[in-house]
C-alpha cells in the first residue's frame, strides 16, 4: 500500500501537493516561532508594501491567495499565509500567548505604518502643496485607513483563534494588563505624536471589532454587559486616578476616546448596558481632556439614568 500511495500521489499531482501541504503544518504544531513568524507574515501580506491597493480587494488578496496546488508547470505553488494560518491553527495549544502576539503584531505593524508614510513620489507633492493643513489630513488619512486594516485583521485573528473566550480574556486581562504594563520600546525610542496616536486608536478599532464579532452589535447577549463592564470599570477607574498607567498617555487618550465615540456611533446598544455611575465618571473624565462633545454624547446615549447629567452638561455650557 505504501509503494501505490507513492506512485499514485506522483501521478496526481494535486494529491502529492495536498500532502506535502499537509505535511508541512506539523512544524507550527511544535514550534511557537514558526507560529509567530507564520502571524508575521499574515500582517506583511496584507500591510506590506507589496501588499495589493486596499481599494481595490480590501487588502485580502495578497493575505488569502487562490488556496493552494499545482498552478505552475515547475511544481507547488507558494501558498498564501492567511490559507496556512487557516489550516493550522485549531491546533495552536498556547492561545494565550498567541494573542499578545497578535496584539504585538499589530502595534508593531502601526508603527511601521506611522514611520513609514506615503511613497516618496506622492510626499514629494505634498511638500510641494501651499496648504499644509491639507498635506497632513490626506496623510493621515491614508494612515489611519491602513491601521483599520491591521486592527480588522488583528480582531479576525483573535476571534477565528479562540472565539468568545478569547474576547472575553481581551477585555477583562489583556488590555487592562497592556495599558498598566510599561512598554520599554516607547521609551528607548521616545515614541510620541503620529505613532503613540495611531497605536491608540489602532487598539479602540481592535477591541470594538473583536466585541462585534464576539457579540453582535446590537442583537442581546447574556455575557457581554458583564464583560463590558467590567472593561469600563478599568477605564473610569483609570480617568479617576485610581490606577496608574505604564502606556503613553497620548496612546491612553486616543484608545479612551476612540472606544467611546467608536461605541456612541456605531453600537449604542452597548451604551445602555454599562452601569449609568460608570458612564458619569467617563463623562467627567472625557471633559477633563475637553472632550466635551464625546462627554456629551456619552451621557445621551446612556438612557434616562443618565439623561439628568446630560442635561446639567447642557446648562453648564450655555
Amino acid at each position: 500500500m505504501p509503494i501505490v500511495a507513492s506512485l499514485w500521489t506522483q501521478k496526481a499531482k494535486r494529491w502529492f501537493d495536498f500532502l506535502v501541504f499537509s505535511a508541512s503544518r506539523t512544524v507550527f504544531l511544535h514550534n511557537n516561532d514558526a507560529v509567530f513568524q507564520l502571524l508575521k507574515s499574515c500582517f506583511s501580506a496584507t500591510l506590506g508594501p507589496n501588499a495589493a491597493a486596499i481599494s481595490s480587494n480590501g487588502g485580502v488578496g495578497a493575505l488569502l491567495g487562490h488556496g493552494f496546488g499545482s498552478h505552475f508547470s515547475g511544481g507547488i505553488s507558494p501558498v498564501a499565509p492567511g490559507i496556512l494560518y487557516l489550516r493550522v491553527y485549531r491546533s495552536i495549544r498556547d492561545i494565550v500567548s498567541l494573542m499578545e502576539d497578535i496584539i504585538s503584531l499589530m502595534m508593531l505593524s502601526v508603527r511601521e505604518i506611522a514611520c513609514t508614510g506615503l511613497p516618496r513620489e506622492r510626499l514629494e507633492k505634498l511638500k510641494r502643496s501651499k496648504n499644509g493643513l491639507r498635506c497632513g489630513q490626506f496623510s493621515l488619512t491614508a494612515a489611519m485607513t491602513r491601521v483599520k486594516l491591521a486592527a480588522s485583521l488583528g480582531a479576525s485573528l483573535i476571534w477565528l483563534s479562540g472565539g468568545l473566550g478569547l474576547v472575553q480574556a481581551l477585555f477583562k486581562e489583556t488590555l487592562p494588563s497592556w495599558f498598566i504594563a510599561v512598554h520599554r520600546s516607547e521609551q528607548e525610542e521616545g515614541s510620541k505624536g503620529m505613532v503613540a496616536m495611531l497605536g491608540g486608536y489602532a487598539l479602540a478599532f481592535f477591541s470594538v471589532h473583536c466585541g462585534a464579532l464576539a457579540w453582535g452589535v446590537d442583537s442581546s447577549s447574556k455575557r457581554r454587559p458583564k464583560v463590558l463592564g467590567v472593561h469600563m470599570e478599568f477605564l473610569a477607574s483609570a480617568l479617576d486616578g485610581k490606577i496608574s498607567l505604564g502606556c503613553d498617555c497620548t496612546t491612553w487618550r486616543a484608545y479612551v476616546s476612540g472606544f467611546v465615540s467608536l461605541m456612541v456611533g456605531c453600537t449604542p446598544s452597548w451604551v445602555l448596558e454599562v452601569d449609568a455611575d460608570v458612564l458619569k465618571r467617563l463623562s467627567k473624565g472625557l471633559r477633563q481632556w475637553n472632550e466635551k462633545d464625546l462627554a456629551l454624547a456619552l451621557l445621551e446615549t446612556g438612557g434616562v439614568e443618565t439623561m439628568g447629567e446630560a442635561a446639567e452638561l447642557i446648562i453648564e455650557d450655555q
